[in-house]
């Protein structure tokens, strides 16, 4: 399925099925759903599924077994953005929700890459077997879970003012970018790995003494 023009609906539910079928929504694509019990459900099972352009609604659901967001692409929520993979995730565009949940079923081999903007008004939930962060995350509480890796680079940032930060890897946690909760009242950061490496990771948490 290739989608290049305009869908307009209260709910918009796309799927392809079969292994060599997947759906690109290209850079012309837009996909809006406005309005109380708005929801757009995008469905590959066993396929790719490409975002080049537009998605926005109350709430949004991805299904699929590679998802590819390319620099261009938003996907943008004032409720829930669910993602739900069988491998990887690359992210190069913008994801915006009130919550937003990403899973990679895959316990091997699978990463996701983020190299845009995730932010969300409450949370942000991570649960993969490796991630790769080169963009930045911003939410008022971020839960991420590895079942190998978690590593950054310099320009990887994860903000949560006022609220957690919490990286639990079950193997090796390597960072160099930025972690920051500070606000008035300072925040929390938990980094649970077997190995942590640090090189040159900003930490920070400051708050106000009264």
């Amino acid at each position: 399925m290739i989608n290049e023009g305009t869908i307009e609906s209260l709910k918009t539910r796309i799927e392809a099925h079969g292994i060599s079928l997947g759906v690109r929504h290209l850079e012309k694509g837009v996909i809006i759903s406005r309005g109380e019990g708005g929801k757009v459900y995008i469905g590959s099972p066993g396929s790719q599924i490409d975002v080049a352009g537009k998605i926005e609604a109350p709430e949004i659901k991805i299904e699929g077994k590679v998802l590819g967001l390319s620099p261009q692409s938003s996907v943008l929520s004032d409720g829930t953005v669910a993602i739900a993979l069988e491998k990887d995730f690359y992210q190069g565009g913008e994801i915006r929700g009130k919550n937003i949940s990403i899973e990679v079923a895959a316990l091997e081999g699978s990463s996701i890459h983020i190299l845009g903007k995730m932010s969300a008004d409450e949370s942000i939930k991570i649960k993969v077997p490796n991630l790769i962060n080169q963009g930045s995350m911003i939410a008022k509480d971020v839960l991420i879970q590895t079942e190998k890796t978690y590593s950054d680079v310099s320009a990887g940032s994860i903000f949560a003012p006022g609220g957690t930060i919490s990286v639990q890897s079950k193997e090796s946690f390597f960072a160099s970018g930025n972690f920051n909760v500070s606000s008035e009242n300072g925040g929390e950061i938990n980094l649970r790995a077997e190995i942590i490496n640090m090189a040159g990771a900003k930490i920070c948490a400051d708050g106000e003494v009264s």
